[in-house]
């Protein structure tokens, strides 16, 4: 029996990449009061972030593909330090800043999507139970950082020292990738045109629906991770400490509920699970945005967390029903997928907010999980043929 490749030296690069994604929501309400901008120009940022992940995810593909596991998350991590670096201590307006986030965007997306790549191209059949570890520790980072940047900003710490605190963290990362081994994903190379073609003919269904399903709940995931801070401050007006746990107390129920879920994965059908949880998911939105009371509101934050835990896991999954070199890539088309639901739908809802109001505005994150409970079906019929 071949015995699989060890994922641990994963687990630090998830948990340092969810707290990089994560930051960007408890530091906006500081971000636009420094620099004098409204919530319209916010989404800016998140949409620079998202849009040079993009990036990432072609240059992981298209120009990086002979590097090894080791020198992929290096560069990655290298060009995500610089950026929080010179966000922290270079820039002098809200351009220059959108600016520096594209390149931690661009960074973030080489420890966000390749231990995925890994794992869906070396574990057969099923990758369920190590994605959803992953995941789990990327909900780690993401747990944490919004009570320590809560904490920071209620005690004087400055948006600035949060981002040069995270680049010093990612040099620490650095250091640990030079004392580890990480696992090489088998026969890897540059995605060629014909490659994708290959790709689209083995089950272009299946392909379409993965991308679709990740778009759609990825979008409204980070309406809430960029916007629940800045919504909770402006509609109740929470203190930046009490609104970062609002974003804490999502992920915790993501958290509790991604490690808890690899319990359920194999005993339910997948299907059912996804159905199920993106139905909980729009209905805890739901509640989160229209509850009058505060304390009601941030209570079904952490439900929220807990109905959509699984989402992800359960759609990446069915990746690994591609041969070996393509579920990497067909993950990577996904992530990129996923990427630009979370570059438009966290964006539009800044103008939106200003449109229609905030609560509405945040509502709108019900609808793509609504749709995604209705898309568990087509999914697993696709993967059956």
């Amino acid at each position: 029996m071949t015995r699989q490749p060890s994922i641990r030296p994963f687990y630090p690069t998830a948990a340092t990449a969810g707290m990089v994604m994560i930051s960007l929501g408890p530091l906006l309400d500081a971000v636009l009061r420094d620099f004098g901008a409204d919530r319209a120009q916010g989404g800016l940022l998140s949409l620079m972030f998202f849009g040079g992940m993009c990036v990432a995810i072609l240059a992981i593909n298209f120009v990086l593909g002979k590097l090894s596991s080791k020198a992929t998350l290096m560069l990655g991590i290298a060009a995500q330090g610089l950026g929080l670096f010179l966000a922290g201590g270079a820039a002098d307006s809200l351009r220059s800043l959108t600016a520096c986030y594209a390149l931690i965007g661009f960074g973030y997306g080489f420890p966000a999507i390749y231990p995925g790549m890994c794992v869906t191209s070396l574990i057969k059949p099923s990758a369920e139970r190590p994605l959803g570890l992953i995941n789990g520790f990327f909900a780690i980072g993401v747990l944490a950082t919004p009570v320590v940047i809560g904490q920071a900003l209620t005690r004087g710490v400055s948006w600035r020292g949060v981002l040069i605190g995270e680049g010093i963290l990612s040099l620490v990362l650095l250091v640990y990738y030079l004392t580890t081994t990480l696992p090489d994903i088998p026969n890897r190379q540059n995605v060629r045109p014909r490659q994708l073609a290959e790709i689209r003919r083995a089950n272009p269904r299946l392909v379409l629906v993965i991308l679709l399903a990740l778009w759609l709940y990825v979008g409204a995931e980070n309406i809430f991770n960029v916007w629940l801070a800045k919504f909770q401050i402006d509609i109740f007006a929470s203190r930046a400490s009490r609104a970062g746990l609002t974003v804490s107390l999502f992920w915790l129920g993501l958290t509790v509920g991604r490690f808890g879920a690899v319990r359920l994965m194999g005993r339910f059908r997948t299907t059912g699970l996804i159905s199920a949880a993106g139905w909980l998911m729009a209905l805890g939105i739901a509640a989160v945005s229209l509850s009058p009371w505060r304390w009601v509101s941030e209570g079904f934050c952490f439900v929220t967390g807990l109905a959509s835990a699984a989402i992800f896991p359960l759609i990446a999954s069915y990746v690994g029903r591609f041969p070996a070199w393509f579920s990497g890539v067909v993950f990577s088309l996904g992530y990129l997928a996923a990427t630009v639901g979370a570059m438009f739908f966290p964006y539009l809802v800044g103008p939106a907010a200003d449109w229609v109001g905030f609560r509405l505005a945040m509502f709108s994150a019900a609808l793509p999980c609504a749709v995604v409970a209705l898309l568990a079906g087509p999914l697993d019929r696709a993967a059956a043929k």
